[in-house]
Protein backbone atom coordinates (compact mmCIF):
# COMPACT_ATOMS: atom_id res chain seq x y z
CA UNK A 1 0.00 0.00 0.00
CA UNK A 2 1.71 3.00 -1.25
CA UNK A 3 -0.37 5.27 1.42
CA UNK A 4 0.58 3.64 4.69
CA UNK A 5 3.66 1.65 4.04
CA UNK A 6 4.63 -1.40 6.26
CA UNK A 7 1.86 0.05 8.66
CA UNK A 8 -0.99 -1.45 6.21
CA UNK A 9 -4.16 0.10 5.08
CA UNK A 10 -8.04 -0.28 3.15
CA UNK A 11 -7.98 -3.18 0.62
CA UNK A 12 -9.42 -0.38 -1.69
CA UNK A 13 -5.94 1.58 -1.54
CA UNK A 14 -4.21 -1.35 -2.28
CA UNK A 15 -5.98 -2.54 -5.11
CA UNK A 16 -6.00 1.60 -6.52
CA UNK A 17 -2.33 2.50 -5.81
CA UNK A 18 -0.64 -1.00 -6.80
CA UNK A 19 -3.04 -3.67 -8.03
CA UNK A 20 -4.24 -1.85 -11.19
CA UNK A 21 -0.94 -0.64 -11.92
CA UNK A 22 0.78 -4.11 -11.82
CA UNK A 23 0.91 -5.30 -15.38
CA UNK A 24 1.07 -8.58 -14.19
CA UNK A 25 -1.15 -11.10 -12.45
CA UNK A 26 -0.65 -11.67 -8.87
CA UNK A 27 1.81 -14.15 -7.45
CA UNK A 28 0.47 -17.43 -5.53
CA UNK A 29 2.32 -16.91 -2.17
CA UNK A 30 2.39 -21.28 -2.12
CA UNK A 31 5.86 -23.08 -1.40
CA UNK A 32 5.41 -24.64 -5.07
CA UNK A 33 5.13 -20.67 -6.21
CA UNK A 34 6.57 -18.14 -4.03
CA UNK A 35 8.18 -19.62 -0.60
CA UNK A 36 6.72 -17.06 2.04
CA UNK A 37 10.34 -16.22 3.13
CA UNK A 38 9.14 -13.66 5.71
CA UNK A 39 7.93 -16.64 8.13
CA UNK A 40 8.71 -16.99 11.51
CA UNK A 41 11.19 -13.80 11.56
CA UNK A 42 8.97 -11.90 13.88
CA UNK A 43 7.65 -14.59 15.62
CA UNK A 44 10.63 -16.30 17.00
CA UNK A 45 9.81 -16.26 20.53
CA UNK A 46 6.52 -17.03 20.24
CA UNK A 47 5.62 -20.32 22.34
CA UNK A 48 2.54 -22.14 23.53
CA UNK A 49 0.79 -21.82 20.50
CA UNK A 50 1.10 -25.26 19.12
CA UNK A 51 2.92 -28.02 21.01
CA UNK A 52 5.92 -30.03 19.77
CA UNK A 53 3.78 -33.10 19.86
CA UNK A 54 1.42 -31.68 17.67
CA UNK A 55 3.76 -31.27 15.03
CA UNK A 56 3.01 -34.81 13.29
CA UNK A 57 -0.30 -33.67 12.79
CA UNK A 58 0.96 -30.65 10.29
CA UNK A 59 3.60 -33.12 8.26
CA UNK A 60 1.44 -32.91 5.10
CA UNK A 61 1.84 -28.62 5.17
CA UNK A 62 3.91 -26.49 3.01
CA UNK A 63 6.61 -25.11 4.57
CA UNK A 64 4.52 -21.64 4.69
CA UNK A 65 1.75 -23.17 5.97
CA UNK A 66 3.73 -24.88 9.03
CA UNK A 67 3.50 -23.36 12.42
CA UNK A 68 6.77 -22.15 13.11
CA UNK A 69 7.16 -24.60 16.22
CA UNK A 70 7.42 -27.31 14.00
CA UNK A 71 10.26 -25.59 11.54
CA UNK A 72 13.82 -26.41 12.07
CA UNK A 73 15.57 -23.50 13.10
CA UNK A 74 17.75 -24.24 10.55
CA UNK A 75 15.16 -24.39 8.14
CA UNK A 76 14.12 -20.35 9.29
CA UNK A 77 14.89 -17.60 6.78
CA UNK A 78 17.21 -15.25 7.40
CA UNK A 79 16.90 -11.93 8.98
CA UNK A 80 18.40 -10.16 6.29
CA UNK A 81 15.82 -11.76 3.98
CA UNK A 82 13.16 -9.25 4.81
CA UNK A 83 12.86 -8.55 1.15
CA UNK A 84 9.74 -8.86 -1.36
CA UNK A 85 10.71 -12.09 -3.89
CA UNK A 86 10.25 -10.70 -7.49
CA UNK A 87 11.26 -13.74 -9.22
CA UNK A 88 8.93 -14.88 -11.37
CA UNK A 89 7.40 -17.83 -10.08
CA UNK A 90 6.57 -21.21 -12.77
CA UNK A 91 3.53 -21.21 -15.17
CA UNK A 92 0.22 -21.14 -13.13
CA UNK A 93 0.94 -19.67 -10.03
CA UNK A 94 -0.82 -16.47 -10.55
CA UNK A 95 -4.26 -14.93 -10.43
CA UNK A 96 -5.67 -12.53 -12.64
CA UNK A 97 -6.03 -8.90 -10.55
CA UNK A 98 -9.53 -8.00 -10.38
CA UNK A 99 -11.62 -6.16 -12.99
CA UNK A 100 -12.91 -3.58 -10.73
CA UNK A 101 -12.91 -2.69 -7.07
CA UNK A 102 -15.26 -1.09 -5.30
CA UNK A 103 -16.71 0.35 -2.08
CA UNK A 104 -20.41 -1.67 -1.19
CA UNK A 105 -22.58 0.66 0.79
CA UNK A 106 -22.71 0.37 4.54
CA UNK A 107 -23.68 2.27 7.55
CA UNK A 108 -20.57 4.68 6.49
CA UNK A 109 -22.73 5.66 3.78
CA UNK A 110 -26.01 5.94 6.01
CA UNK A 111 -27.63 2.81 5.64
CA UNK A 112 -29.43 1.65 9.02
CA UNK A 113 -27.65 -1.43 9.83
CA UNK A 114 -30.15 -4.13 8.60
CA UNK A 115 -29.90 -2.72 4.90
CA UNK A 116 -26.46 -2.54 5.35
CA UNK A 117 -26.00 -6.08 6.32
CA UNK A 118 -28.82 -7.17 3.55
CA UNK A 119 -26.30 -5.09 0.84
CA UNK A 120 -23.19 -7.01 2.20
CA UNK A 121 -25.17 -10.28 1.40
CA UNK A 122 -26.66 -9.56 -1.60
CA UNK A 123 -23.13 -8.94 -2.70
CA UNK A 124 -21.32 -12.44 -1.39
CA UNK A 125 -24.28 -14.33 -2.66
CA UNK A 126 -23.93 -12.52 -6.17
CA UNK A 127 -20.05 -12.88 -6.86
CA UNK A 128 -18.61 -14.27 -3.38
CA UNK A 129 -16.74 -13.15 -0.43
CA UNK A 130 -16.04 -9.58 0.46
CA UNK A 131 -13.70 -7.12 2.56
CA UNK A 132 -14.55 -5.75 5.52
CA UNK A 133 -12.61 -3.79 8.13
CA UNK A 134 -12.96 -3.85 11.73
CA UNK A 135 -11.45 -2.25 14.86
CA UNK A 136 -9.11 -5.25 16.64
CA UNK A 137 -9.84 -5.45 20.11
CA UNK A 138 -7.86 -7.61 22.82
CA UNK A 139 -10.60 -10.13 23.08
CA UNK A 140 -10.96 -11.08 19.07
CA UNK A 141 -7.22 -11.94 19.00
CA UNK A 142 -7.66 -14.10 22.20
CA UNK A 143 -11.50 -15.51 21.75
CA UNK A 144 -11.95 -19.04 22.97
CA UNK A 145 -13.76 -19.94 20.14
CA UNK A 146 -14.57 -23.66 21.36
CA UNK A 147 -16.19 -22.40 24.63
CA UNK A 148 -17.88 -19.45 22.91
CA UNK A 149 -18.46 -20.55 19.38
CA UNK A 150 -19.69 -16.60 17.91
CA UNK A 151 -17.16 -13.56 18.79
CA UNK A 152 -19.41 -10.66 20.10
CA UNK A 153 -17.41 -8.15 21.20
CA UNK A 154 -14.66 -6.60 23.29
CA UNK A 155 -13.62 -3.71 25.00
CA UNK A 156 -9.53 -3.07 24.03
CA UNK A 157 -8.99 -1.68 20.72
CA UNK A 158 -5.63 -2.40 19.94
CA UNK A 159 -5.73 -1.53 16.35
CA UNK A 160 -7.44 -1.99 12.83
CA UNK A 161 -7.70 -5.35 10.80
CA UNK A 162 -8.98 -6.46 7.62
CA UNK A 163 -10.94 -9.41 6.78
CA UNK A 164 -12.98 -11.68 4.47
CA UNK A 165 -16.72 -12.27 5.02
CA UNK A 166 -17.73 -15.57 2.95
CA UNK A 167 -21.07 -16.00 3.96
CA UNK A 168 -23.37 -15.88 6.90
CA UNK A 169 -25.73 -17.90 9.56
CA UNK A 170 -27.05 -18.18 13.37
CA UNK A 171 -25.99 -20.26 15.95
CA UNK A 172 -28.34 -20.33 19.00
CA UNK A 173 -30.68 -17.01 18.29
CA UNK A 174 -27.10 -14.95 17.45
CA UNK A 175 -26.36 -14.35 14.11
CA UNK A 176 -23.31 -14.38 12.53
CA UNK A 177 -20.44 -13.50 9.90
CA UNK A 178 -18.75 -16.53 8.61
CA UNK A 179 -15.25 -14.36 8.50
CA UNK A 180 -11.78 -15.79 7.06
CA UNK A 181 -8.74 -14.39 8.73
CA UNK A 182 -5.16 -14.32 7.93
CA UNK A 183 -3.91 -15.99 10.93
CA UNK A 184 -3.37 -19.41 9.68
CA UNK A 185 -5.30 -22.44 9.56
CA UNK A 186 -4.28 -23.03 12.92
CA UNK A 187 -6.35 -20.01 14.20
CA UNK A 188 -9.63 -20.58 15.61
CA UNK A 189 -11.98 -22.78 12.98
CA UNK A 190 -9.03 -23.84 10.28
CA UNK A 191 -8.44 -20.01 10.31
CA UNK A 192 -12.45 -18.94 10.07
CA UNK A 193 -14.22 -18.07 13.31
CA UNK A 194 -18.16 -16.88 13.34
CA UNK A 195 -18.32 -12.75 14.00
CA UNK A 196 -21.86 -11.52 15.12
CA UNK A 197 -23.47 -9.80 12.76
CA UNK A 198 -26.46 -6.94 12.37
CA UNK A 199 -24.77 -4.75 15.47
CA UNK A 200 -22.18 -3.41 13.54
CA UNK A 201 -19.90 -5.08 16.12
CA UNK A 202 -16.33 -3.62 16.14
CA UNK A 203 -17.06 -1.20 13.13
CA UNK A 204 -17.63 -4.19 10.85
CA UNK A 205 -20.42 -3.24 8.82
CA UNK A 206 -19.43 0.59 8.95
CA UNK A 207 -15.54 0.70 8.92
CA UNK A 208 -15.08 -0.43 5.33
CA UNK A 209 -16.95 -2.81 3.19
CA UNK A 210 -15.09 -3.31 -0.18
CA UNK A 211 -16.10 -6.11 -3.06
CA UNK A 212 -13.55 -7.06 -5.79
CA UNK A 213 -15.12 -8.51 -8.78
CA UNK A 214 -13.77 -11.45 -10.49
CA UNK A 215 -15.78 -10.99 -13.51
CA UNK A 216 -15.54 -8.42 -16.12
CA UNK A 217 -19.54 -8.69 -17.41
CA UNK A 218 -20.98 -7.31 -14.34
CA UNK A 219 -23.77 -4.62 -13.76
CA UNK A 220 -23.29 -1.60 -12.28
CA UNK A 221 -26.96 -1.13 -10.50
CA UNK A 222 -25.42 2.12 -8.38
CA UNK A 223 -27.98 5.03 -8.92
CA UNK A 224 -26.31 8.03 -11.06
CA UNK A 225 -25.05 10.97 -9.25
CA UNK A 226 -25.70 14.14 -11.47
CA UNK A 227 -25.56 18.16 -11.16
CA UNK A 228 -26.21 20.97 -12.11
CA UNK A 229 -22.58 22.17 -14.30
CA UNK A 230 -23.56 25.53 -15.58
CA UNK A 231 -26.64 27.81 -16.36
CA UNK A 232 -27.01 30.78 -18.64
CA UNK A 233 -30.40 32.90 -19.77
CA UNK A 234 -30.87 34.71 -22.96
CA UNK A 235 -33.59 37.60 -23.88
CA UNK A 236 -34.35 39.92 -26.14
CA UNK A 237 -35.03 43.73 -25.34
CA UNK A 238 -37.25 45.54 -27.41
CA UNK A 239 -37.21 49.17 -28.21
CA UNK A 240 -39.57 49.97 -25.51
CA UNK A 241 -37.38 48.31 -23.22
CA UNK A 242 -39.73 44.86 -22.62
CA UNK A 243 -38.24 41.80 -22.15
CA UNK A 244 -38.95 38.74 -24.67
CA UNK A 245 -38.26 35.41 -25.42
CA UNK A 246 -37.05 34.82 -21.84
CA UNK A 247 -35.14 31.91 -22.20
CA UNK A 248 -32.75 29.57 -19.91
CA UNK A 249 -29.83 26.88 -20.63
CA UNK A 250 -29.22 24.46 -17.54
CA UNK A 251 -26.23 21.73 -18.17
CA UNK A 252 -26.93 18.75 -16.16
CA UNK A 253 -23.76 16.41 -16.13
CA UNK A 254 -23.88 12.81 -14.26
CA UNK A 255 -21.38 9.90 -14.04
CA UNK A 256 -23.01 7.66 -15.91
CA UNK A 257 -25.94 7.63 -18.65
CA UNK A 258 -29.20 8.47 -16.96
CA UNK A 259 -33.06 9.44 -17.95
CA UNK A 260 -33.76 12.75 -16.09
CA UNK A 261 -36.78 14.51 -15.40
CA UNK A 262 -35.56 18.66 -13.82
CA UNK A 263 -38.20 20.42 -12.58
CA UNK A 264 -37.39 24.32 -12.23
CA UNK A 265 -39.40 26.35 -9.68
CA UNK A 266 -41.97 28.64 -10.84
CA UNK A 267 -41.38 31.91 -12.03
CA UNK A 268 -43.59 34.68 -10.23
CA UNK A 269 -45.55 37.03 -12.91
CA UNK A 270 -46.05 40.63 -12.76
CA UNK A 271 -48.55 40.99 -9.94
CA UNK A 272 -46.68 38.40 -7.46
CA UNK A 273 -49.10 35.21 -8.51
CA UNK A 274 -47.28 32.61 -8.69
CA UNK A 275 -47.41 30.72 -11.82
CA UNK A 276 -49.92 27.77 -11.60
CA UNK A 277 -48.07 24.50 -11.33
CA UNK A 278 -48.34 21.56 -9.35
CA UNK A 279 -46.51 21.48 -6.18
CA UNK A 280 -45.05 25.20 -6.74
CA UNK A 281 -42.50 23.39 -9.53
CA UNK A 282 -42.85 23.50 -13.51
CA UNK A 283 -41.34 20.92 -15.85
CA UNK A 284 -41.42 22.93 -19.41
CA UNK A 285 -39.10 23.34 -22.39
CA UNK A 286 -37.29 20.76 -24.02
CA UNK A 287 -33.45 18.58 -23.63
CA UNK A 288 -31.17 17.17 -25.94
CA UNK A 289 -28.15 15.29 -24.87
CA UNK A 290 -26.48 12.12 -24.67
CA UNK A 291 -27.50 10.69 -21.67
CA UNK A 292 -24.45 11.40 -19.69
CA UNK A 293 -24.39 15.64 -20.40
CA UNK A 294 -27.93 16.87 -21.17
CA UNK A 295 -28.81 20.53 -22.02
CA UNK A 296 -32.17 21.88 -21.01
CA UNK A 297 -33.74 24.48 -21.96
CA UNK A 298 -36.23 26.35 -20.02
CA UNK A 299 -39.14 28.46 -21.70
Amino acid sequence: DEIRGCNGGSPSEIWNNWMRKLGRALWLQEEKCMPYNLKCNLNRNQTGLVKKWNCPLFATYQMWQKPCECIDEEDYPQANALTCNNTEPPPGCGIDVPNAWFEVKSVAQGLPIPDAVLNMQRHIYEFGPIFVSVQQTLEFTNWDYNKDPVYTGGKTVVGAHALIAAGWGTFVYTDYWIIRNSWSPRWADRGYCKFQRGKNLDGIEEIGVDAAMPTNNFADWSEPVCEMSYMRWNWWILNDGTITNYTGFVDVVCDKAASLEVFFSARMDSHNTPVTTDGGMTRHGSAQGNGVKTTFTVN
